[in-house]
Parts: structure tokens; C-alpha cells; sequence
């Protein structure tokens, strides 16, 4: 599907710029898919909307929302990539999640409209457009959200400001003195009920206004003179003198729900009072409540000149600033604004801006002129990318300035220059020189044979044609294009695409060399030489016999092509070293490509290894030596397989076909047939093969036990017993424990039946130990890689504790002996009361702590108070090899 510009546009620029910039976060609006789409349509739809993007970026008005949406692709193109592939998945969890948010989005803004709505259910279009906005949906979200909350959206109605009636102070005041509400209570009495003052003033059953007036005077010309036919006097008065009596009730109708709004009284109060007090209509008193409580805002600020130049010049429209300042001085209202000068705004008459709204038509007149002439200068302009920098000041200072968008999509930027076709392989690399146009986004266009190949984003220089077309001249061009202007196609020389034989395969054998290819569809057939002379080939191969075991030989593989076709055609496949392909000298016209080289070298068949011997190393511990007679022909290799080959012995194979089947074990010669190899850590079966060149010659093989090392080895010292313990490897019989000069061999079973390794060597003497796996194969015992651990020497320090002296001074002694003075960096003396005996140093009372001590050395503290039964025990550090004192001492009962 192409893409729509203007349904972009109209469908999601237009909606997130009157929305102050909110795009919204789903992809199919973003990118206008549509359901279903396969991975490669969905790759094709966002390839083109991006180049719309950068088409609609040179329109100044979307600029911010383009620059918006390119950074977030950023984020997206990962699950666009997955999609390319067929991977849908993160699309569709991309789309849902979206779906999640406009879910939210649409609740926030119900909630809040709700709320703003409150009592009176309305609200004007500027509220509704904000909340819109901060919220994240579209204004016909908005609509629809209004209408399910039964919310009107409508502007306030425009309230007087000024009284008609300059003494209306003095009317009001008379009121208050006859005990009237308001003048509709003075002039109708209880008849004022559900009175209107909007969209015209009416008074159910009653008459006109005048009339109702005459009726009142004439009353009131009957009564008695006194005080209170003064104060009727004034009011009558009033009602008399004002030019629109209507007008004037009204605003006595206003000025009095001012007053209770001042008092901050709620919506309920405010409807109440107007109803039941001021005697409106319902829907009167609603309307009237909404409009009061809406002066000052958005509304009220349309009414101000000043106000409304402001909004428009902040928000760009400089020309609507120009027309309504032309309006406001000829005494022309803007389109759906109060006219200015009537009593209801207090607006000055026609021609008569001043202060800060005479400021700011100046300010709009300005920049209107400096880009009207922007716009003609880039009009003269020799250089386009001059008129285009011009143009865009003159965008920036009046977006929107009639012919400066269609001139601006009209400057094309300069060629591209100096563009390259270069075949390799079977692809053709156009690369080129960039514009030296450096005025707004350039990108590029390849075509080929004047059709549009492809479209390169702003910045690179280069494209690759990977299906051109085969054996015909073509040539390729570069255009350079700004927004929707595009300079004049700069073309490279032509080409001629001849693709040289794919999967060229040759092996080499005993006295015979062997070729395999694909030939190309369009090639006639393939041409072979081995060291420049001819080789008999057919379509597919050839088997060449003519050749010396051991001698290099060079062999060239071409692909032949019908002659040339026209006047353009090169004659070359432009391989990859740059030459071309050379005629035919027999003059059939017919067209040779370079070709695939390839160096091979035959060898004679490499003889078996029929019988070899396999032993343990004795001067290499946990190595493999390998004897056997060495072949008249090849080198021996080991592999290591699984099982039994499938092969019988002394056959001949690829070498490719034996590698694969196992594992190379690394050998190093030792001596005439001798190979030392590192045991394989599985079991199975041990190969020796001969190789020469790219055969190899099956041997004779022998059946491998995996001797793998142990692990987790620790070693404790339990005076002058040693423990050790291992973690036992899987398929192994038997471990060869060897520790100072002496070895001994475990089995499995005894292993877990003494619960690891019990050793005897004095503590005074470090020690290593090592633990190898070992096993008889074949009559002889052979040991694999061993661990190690290494224990340094130890000399145990003894504790003894004893009582000492009557029961009323006792004393505790601690003794600490050895057999050579050791140095005790800290002594703690522990106790316990209870059956259990501390197991720590923080696992009961500390009686006493020494700290720089040298064994032996006796210490002495008072007796505990402590009843019994209680524990004592002594602590050191983790360097010393303390020994417990007797049961019987440190237990005190």
C-alpha cells in the first residue's frame, strides 16, 4: 500500500499538533497498518512512512512532531526487525500494551472532565481541549466523553462588565430600603419566577417591558408620599433612564451572583440562590452560574485584545494576528468574538488599540513584513540553498506564509556527484560522492535504468543491488532530493553483470584432482585450466588425471557468456580484483569471465596405521603415550569417537567426512612412532587415521576409558590423622591417593563406606596430597589428571583448666602447652551455664580474653560465680591448633 501523505496529515500530524504536540503512542496510527498484515508487508508500510517523515519534516509546522516520532523509532525498531522476520509476536504485545494505555488515558480523562464538570454538567471547549491534551487523547475522544457524561461543552456567555445605568448604586440601595431582592422582584413581585435573561429577557404572564413599567409607576403615583415612594421613585427612575431596561435587570441579576461567588459558595448553593432567590429559569440560573464562574478565564481572555493578539503570536498564526488587529481598528469583531465597543466588553471603538495590544499587532505586522520579504528575496535567489535558508526564516518568523511552503518544496538541492558502479560477485556497489548541499535533510534515490531502485536515508553514500540483472549493460543513477524536491539524476558508467561459477568445490586424490560448481543461468557453459592449459569439463565438473602427487597446481574456473549486446556493454563481470572478462580469441564473440582460482595439491593414498600400542607416560603423569609404525605415506592423527567407526579399516575418505564423525585429540611426536596425547575426558573409542592432504586412511582404533580428575578436594587435620574428601567422578573405578612419598589406591566402595580418605602423617610437617583417577586398560593401569591439595604444617597447642585454692578465693588456672613455643595471637576463656557446652567464642560469657600470648604459658583469673552445672572452653584464632581440655575439666557440675 502506498503512502497516503495527506491521510498521514489529516489522520495523525494535524490531530498531535492541535493537541500541543500529543502523538499518539499506538502503531497502527503511527504507522497506518492495518489488520492482517504479513511480517514483509508490515516492513514495506514502515519503510515508506519514513520516508514520509522525512518528505513532511521540511514543513516547519511538523518539524517538532517528525523529530518526535524518528527518535522514538529508535525504540521500535527491534520489534519491526522481528516482524521483517516473521516474528509478529512483539508487534502484537507492542499493540496491546498501547491498547492498555489508551484505555488508561480515556479514564484519566473521563475522570477528570467528570470532575471539572461538577454540578452545573458543563463545560467550555478550552477546558476540554486542555484536559484533552494533558491527558493524551484526541479532541474527538474528548467529544465522546463529554456526550457520555452528559457534559455540555459550550463557551461561557458573555456577562456585562459596566452597568447601563450610571446610578445603578443609588437604585440598588433603594431596594435594600423597600425590602426587595433584586428590580425584576420590584418591577413583577411574585410573578418573577422562572424569569429569563438570556437569549432574550421574558417573565412568564408577563407583558412587555414598558408596559410592566408604566403599571408599576402608576401604582406606585397612587400610594401615599412618604419615604418609601422615594426610594420607588429612584428605582422607577433607574428603569426609566436606562437605555435597555432589559440590559439593566440582567446585569442586577449578575452583579448579585458575583457577590455570593466571591463568598466561595458551591454550585448547589449557587444554583439555589439564583432559583429560589433571583427567581431564573433553571437552565437561566446554569447558564448564568457557568459563565460567572468562568470570568477571568480562557473565555474571558478572548474578550481582551491583548489577550487573544497574545495567544495567537505565541502560537504561530501571525497572519490571524494581522487580520484580527486589522479587524479590531476597522471595528470589525473576529468571527465568533463579541464586537468590540458595545457595553458588553467595554472594548475601545475601531482604531483605537493601545498599550500592550498596539504592541503587539506592531510586533505581528513586523514579522509579518520581514517575511514577505524573505519570501521575495528567495524568490531572485541564484542559489538554491540560499532561497531555501531564506525561506525557512521567513517559515519560522510566519509558519504558514502564503508561497513560501511551495517554493520551499520546489528547491531541489545539487546533484549528487561523482557516482561509482562497481560489480562484485553477483551484486553491483553504486557508491557516490554527497551533495554539497548542506541547506536542510538531503537523501538519496538510486535508479537503475532510469527507475527507482531504492531510497537511501539522509547521510550515506553507497547502495547494493544484490539481483541486477545478468549479462546486460546497465547503468545506475543517484538523485539527491530535499523534502519533496529532486536534483537532476547524475548517472554512472554502465555495467555488465556476468556472475562467475557459484560453489566451486575442488579435491584433490591419489593422482587425480576433481571439481564441482553451479553453473549460472545465464552462462553458456564453464571453462577450466590447470596451470594455464586446458581441462575437459562439462556443465557440472570435471576429473582431471593429468596431475602430480605432491606438486601444487593452480586451476581456473570461468563461466562463459554470450558476446556483447549493444554499444554500452562493457564486456567485464568487474570481478572482485577489478579485471574484466576477455573475448573469446576464436572470435565467436562469445565473453570469458576472470574466473574462481583454486591451488590444489594430489597426494598418494595415505597408507593405514594397522596396529598401535597405548600405555601411560611414565616421565608425563596423566598423559597417553601412543607407539606405532610410522606410514610411507601421510601423518597420523588421533581422533576420539564415541562408539566403533563405521568405517573397515584402510578405507580411504574425505578427511572433511572422518573429522566430522569424532574429536582431534592433540599429539606431540616423541621419538620414531611415538606420540604423546592427553587422555580424552569421556570413554569411547581412540582412532588413528592417516592423512595426506584432503584424505585420510581409517586405522586401527582402541577403546578409551575417560579418567576425569576429582573435584571439590579439601583435607583436615585431625592431629596427626588427615581426612580427606572428594567429590567421586562419575565412571571411575579407583582413586590413587598420594601424600609424602607414600601412595595408596581407593576404591568407590571403600571410599563411601569410611566416609573418604583416612591418612597418618605427623602435624609438625607440611604436606600434598594428591588424588589422580586410575584404571587398568588393556593389562596395564593407567592414571589420569590429578588434584592437589597442600596442608601446612601444624603444631597443636594443648588447653588444660584447673581450680585452685579454698572454696572462699579460688582461682582458675589455664594452661596452654606444645611441644615448640607457638605464638597465640588471641585467647578467649568462655562460659556457659547449662548441659551444653559453648560451640563459639560469642556462644555464651567471655570470663577472660588475652591477645599476643607464646605457648606454652599459664593464666590465671578468679573462679566464676556461677551456679552450676556450667560449662568452660577455650578459644583461638583460626591459626592456631587448639586441643580442648579434658571433658571432665571443662565441665564443672
Amino acid at each position: 500500500m502506498a503512502f497516503d501523505e495527506r491521510r498521514y496529515v489529516r489522520e495523525v500530524l494535524e490531530p498531535a499538533r492541535q493537541a500541543g504536540g500529543a502523538l499518539s503512542d499506538d502503531l497502527r496510527v503511527r504507522y497506518q497498518l492495518r489488520e492482517p498484515m504479513s511480517g514483509a508487508e508490515i516492513a514495506e508500510t514502515v519503510a515508506q512512512v519514513r520516508q514520509g517523515w522525512r518528505r513532511l519534516r521540511g514543513r516547519l509546522t511538523f518539524r517538532p512532531l517528525i523529530d518526535r516520532l524518528s527518535a522514538d523509532h529508535e525504540g521500535h525498531a527491534p520489534i519491526f526487525a522481528a516482524a521483517a522476520q516473521g516474528d509478529l509476536g512483539p508487534l502484537r504485545a507492542a499493540l496491546r500494551e498501547a491498547d492498555r494505555r489508551a484505555a488508561r488515558r480515556l479514564d484519566d480523562a473521563r475522570r477528570r472532565l467528570d470532575d471539572a464538570a461538577g454540578r452545573l454538567r458543563m463545560l467550555p471547549p478550552g477546558i476540554v481541549a486542555g484536559i484533552a491534551r494533558s491527558s493524551g487523547v484526541t479532541g474527538q475522544d474528548a467529544d465522546r466523553l463529554t456526550a457520555e457524561l452528559g457534559v455540555e461543552v459550550r463557551p461561557p456567555d458573555p456577562l456585562p462588565e459596566t452597568p447601563p445605568y450610571a446610578g445603578y448604586g443609588r437604585a440598588r440601595e433603594a431596594l435594600t430600603t423597600l425590602g426587595r431582592r433584586h428590580l425584576a422582584d420590584f418591577l413583577f413581585g411574585g410573578r418573577c419566577a422562572r424569569m429569563r435573561v438570556l437569549d432574550g429577557f421574558s417573565v412568564p404572564g408577563a407583558g412587555p417591558l414598558a408596559e410592566e413599567i408604566r403599571k408599576v409607576e402608576a401604582e406606585w403615583e397612587r400610594r401615599t408620599r412618604g419615604p418609601w415612594t422615594t426610594g420607588a421613585d429612584t428605582v422607577l427612575a433607574a428603569l426609566r433612564g436606562a437605555s435597555d431596561p432589559a440590559a439593566l435587570l440582567r446585569y442586577d441579576v449578575v452583579t448579585r451572583l458575583r457577590e455570593r461567588v466571591r463568598e466561595h459558595s458551591s454550585d448547589d448553593t449557587l444554583l439555589r440562590h439564583a432559583v429560589d432567590e433571583l427567581n431564573l429559569a433553571e437552565e437561566d440560573a446554569r447558564r448564568l452560574v457557568f459563565a460567572v464562574r468562568q470570568e477571568g478565564g480562557a473565555h474571558g481572555a478572548y474578550a481582551v485584545p491583548a489577550a487573544r493578539l497574545r495567544e495567537l503570536i505565541e502560537a504561530g498564526e501571525i497572519m490571524a494576528a494581522v487580520d484580527l488587529a486589522a479587524a479590531l481598528e476597522s471595528g470589525t469583531p473576529e468571527a465568533g468574538s463579541p464586537e468590540p465597543g458595545t457595553p458588553e466588553t467595554g472594548t475601545p471603538r475601531s482604531g483605537a488599540l493601545t498599550g500592550e495590544a498596539a504592541d503587539l499587532a506592531a510586533e505581528a505586522r513586523a514579522r509579518l513584513s520581514a517575511a514577505v520579504e524573505l519570501r521575495e528575496r528567495a524568490l531572485n535567489a541564484a542559489d538554491p540553498d540560499e532561497a531555501w535558508i531564506m525561506l525557512q526564516d521567513a517559515l519560522l518568523r510566519v509558519p504558514g506564509l502564503p508561497g513560501a511552503g511551495e517554493l520551499l518544496a520546489r528547491l531541489a538541492p545539487h546533484p549528487a556527484r561523482e557516482p561509482r558502479a562497481e560489480v562484485r560477485d553477483d551484486a553491483v556497489v553504486l557508491t557516490w560522492r554527497p551533495s554539497p548541499s548542506r541547506a536542510g535533510e538531503i537523501s538519496y534515490e538510486v535508479l537503475r535504468d532510469g527507475v527507482l531502485l531504492a531510497a537511501a536515508p539522509p547521510g550515506p553514500s553507497g547502495f547494493r543491488d544484490g539481483s541486477p540483472p545478468v549479462d546486460v549493460p546497465v547503468t545506475y543513477s543517484v538523485v539527491a532530493r530535499r523534502g519533496e524536491a529532486a536534483a537532476v539524476p547524475v548517472p554512472a558508467s554502465p555495467v555488465v553483470v556476468r556472475p562467475e561459477p557459484r560453489d566451486v568445490r575442488l579435491t584433490a586424490g591419489d593422482g587425480i584432482v576433481t571439481g564441482r560448481w553451479s553453473l549460472p543461468p545465464q552462462a553458456l557453459r564453464v571453462v577450466v585450466t590447470r596451470d594455464g592449459r586446458p581441462v575437459p569439463a562439462d556443465a557440472t565438473g570435471f576429473r582431471d588425471r593429468e596431475v602430480t602427487n605432491g606438486a601444487g597446481h593452480v586451476y581456473v574456473v570461468s563461466a562463459v557468456y554470450p558476446g556483447p549486446r549493444g554499444p554500452d556493454d562493457s564486456g567485464g563481470s568487474g570481478g572482485p580484483d577489478g579485471s574484466r572478462g576477455s573475448h573469446d580469441p576464436g572470435g565467436s564473440g562469445e565473453v570469458t569471465t576472470p574466473g574462481v582460482r583454486r591451488t590444489v595439491t594430489p597426494h598418494a593414498r595415505p597408507e593405514p596405521v594397522t596396529e598401535f600400542s597405548v600405555r601411560p607416560d611414565p616421565s608425563a603423569p596423566g598423559r597417553l603415550l601412543v607407539t606405532c609404525a610410522e606410514p610411507a605415506a601421510g601423518m597420523v592423527e588421533f581422533l576420539a569417537l564415541d562408539a566403533v567407526p563405521p568405517w573397515p579399516l584402510g578405507a580411504t575418505l574425505s578427511l572433511a567426512e572422518v573429522r566430522r564423525a569424532g574429536r582431534a585429540v592433540p599429539a606431540t611426536p616423541v621419538g620414531a612412532g611415538g606420540h604423546l596425547l592427553r587422555p580424552p575426558a569421556s570413554s569411547g573409542v581412540l582412532l588413528a587415521v592417516t592423512v595426506a592432504g584432503d584424505l585420510a586412511t581409517v586405522g586401527a582404533h582402541r577403546e578409551h576409558v575417560g579418567l576425569p580428575p576429582p573435584a571439590g578436594l579439601t583435607a583436615q587435620r585431625r592431629g596427626p590423622a588427615i581426612l580427606v574428601g572428594f567429590d567421586w567422578p562419575a565412571g571411575v573405578p579407583e582413586m590413587e591417593v598420594s601424600w609424602g612419598g607414600r601412595s595408596t589406591t581407593v576404591s568407590a566402595a571403600a571410599y563411601r563406606a569410611q566416609g573418604g580418605v583416612r591418612l597418618e602423617h605427623p602435624e609438625g610437617e607440611p604436606l600434598t596430597i594428591e588424588v589422580a583417577p586410575t584404571a587398568r586398560i588393556h593389562g596395564a593401569r593407567v592414571r589420569g589428571p590429578a588434584a592437589t591439595v597442600r596442608l601446612e604444617a601444624a603444631v597443636p597447642v594443648r588447653c588444660r583448666l584447673r581450680f585452685h585454692g579454698p572454696p572462699w578465693r579460688r582461682s582458675l588456672t589455664v594452661e596452654l602447652d606444645a611441644d615448640r613455643p607457638v605464638p597465640v595471637a588471641r585467647l578467649i576463656l568462655v562460659l556457659k551455664p547449662g548441659w551444653i557446652q559453648p560451640l563459639s567464642d560469642d556462644d555464651g560469657r567471655v570470663l577472660a580474653e588475652w591477645t599476643g600470648l607464646l605457648a606454652p604459658v599459664t593464666l590465671t583469673v578468679p573462679a566464676p560465680r556461677q551456679s552450676r552445672p556450667y560449662w568452660l572452653r577455650c578459644f583461638a584464632d583460626d591459626g592456631t591448633d587448639l586441643v580442648d581440655a579434658p571433658v571432665r575439666e571443662r565441665k564443672v557440675e
